[in-house]
Formats: structure tokens, C-alpha cells, sequence
């Protein structure tokens, strides 16, 4: 089962990096992935602030730590 870790950055400006930690039973690190998402305005093509219903929800989230 996958550890899901949630991080903001640059307080949800203009993106968020969520990163994922995959553990085995012996709860030793197998592998883990960093995304970085950024919003993008099509139209502009410009980055733009990331929007309120996203923002709102990484209010709660703390960072999981092992």
C-alpha cells in the first residue's frame, strides 16, 4: 500500500508539488515520485494563480512525515 504525502510550496501561488512514497512491509522506502503541478491560463499561456476550490483544499493537509 502506497503512503500518500501531500506538500505545498510557494503557499499555492502558482503551483503544488504533491509527492508519493511507496513503503513495503518491512516499511522500507521502494520508491517514490515528486510532481510538480502548475495552473496554466490556455488562452494567456501564462501561469496563474492556483485556483480557490484547490487552494481550499490543501488548507488541512500536513506534510505526512515517516
Amino acid at each position: 500500500m502506497g503512503k500518500l504525502t501531500l506538500k505545498n510550496t510557494a503557499y499555492l501561488q502558482i503551483s503544488f508539488t504533491l509527492k508519493q512514497q511507496i513503503y513495503n512491509k518491512e516499511n522500507d522506502l521502494i520508491s517514490e515520485g515528486i510532481m510538480k503541478h502548475v495552473m496554466f491560463n490556455m488562452k494567456d499561456r501564462k501561469s496563474i494563480p492556483v485556483v480557490l476550490e484547490i487552494r481550499s483544499a490543501f488548507e488541512n493537509v500536513k506534510e505526512d512525515t515517516k
